[in-house]
C-alpha cells in the first residue's frame, strides 16, 4: 500500500505538472505563432519551482535564478539576464527590456538558447520551454529530494479573497 502524497508532492503533481507543464506542452504542440503565452507559462513555472526549491519568502529573482542554474543547467549570468530582461520585462512591462527580442521556431534542432551580437539579445522561447520541461521531468522521479516548500496564503491574501467574495453578485 502506498502512502498518501505530502503537500509538496501534491502541489507538484497538481499545479506544476498537471497545470503548468501541461499548458507549456500544449502551447508547444499547437505551435502558436506568438511568443508571449509560451514565455509567460515557462517563466511562471520556473518561478514556482524556484519557490518550491528555496521557499517563497526569498523573492522571485533569487528563486528563479537558482532554479535555472540548478535544474536547467544555465550559467548564473545567463539565468540572471533571463530573469532581469525577459521575466521582469514581460511580467512588469509587457515586453522584454532593452535591446532584447524573443521568438518561437518549432522546427529548429536543439541549439542555442540565445542569439545576437553587440547590443542585441534574442531568446529562443521554444528552447527555454524545452529546457524547463526537461528539468521538471528529472524532478518528478523524486520530488521531495528537490523541492520542499509550497506557497501559503498570507493574511492580506485571505482578506482580499474574503472582500472579493462579498462584493461579487451571485
Amino acid at each position: 500500500m502506498s502512502s498518501p502524497l505530502n503537500d509538496v508532492e501534491e502541489f507538484f503533481w497538481h499545479v506544476v505538472y498537471d497545470y503548468n507543464c501541461s499548458d507549456v506542452q500544449k502551447l508547444l504542440d499547437v505551435r502558436l505563432n506568438a511568443c508571449g503565452p509560451l514565455l509567460a507559462s515557462t517563466l511562471g513555472g520556473i518561478d514556482v519551482l524556484g519557490g518550491m526549491m528555496l521557499g517563497f519568502a526569498v523573492g522571485s529573482q533569487r528563486r528563479s535564478i537558482a532554479f535555472m542554474e540548478k535544474h536547467m543547467g544555465l550559467d548564473l549570468e545567463i539565468a540572471a539576464m533571463i530573469y532581469s530582461l525577459f521575466h521582469c520585462g514581460l511580467f512588469h512591462e509587457g515586453v522584454p527590456k532593452m535591446e532584447t527580442l524573443f521568438f518561437v521556431a518549432y522546427d529548429l534542432p536543439q541549439g542555442p538558447l540565445l542569439y545576437g551580437g553587440p547590443m542585441l539579445l534574442i531568446l529562443d522561447v521554444v528552447q527555454l520551454a524545452r529546457l524547463y520541461l526537461t528539468a521538471v521531468e528529472s524532478i518528478k522521479a523524486n520530488v521531495c529530494q528537490h523541492l520542499q516548500y509550497v506557497p501559503s496564503a498570507t493574511q492580506k491574501d485571505q482578506s482580499a479573497f474574503e472582500a472579493a467574495t462579498h462584493t461579487i453578485p451571485y
